[in-house]
């Protein structure tokens, strides 16, 4: 999972991160980032297809 993270842009990961280990709302992480609510959202949509993406790939690759 770390190693996932790493391989995204930081404010993705970071966004990923408090909203869903920390359990941020969208208003707080837009407060944190300084960006709307609606931003933010997009953010965090972005970060967990990356982070899918990310994972996918490890997952695909351990089975060869």
């Amino acid at each position: 999972i770390n190693r996932e993270l790493r391989r995204m842009a930081p404010k993705y990961a970071t966004c990923l991160v408090l909203h869903s280990a920390q359990g941020l709302s969208y208003r707080a992480l837009a407060e944190a980032f300084g960006i709307t609510p609606g931003a933010a959202a997009v953010h965090l949509a972005r970060a967990r297809d990356m982070f899918a993406r990310h994972y996918e790939d490890v997952r695909k690759e351990g089975q060869r």
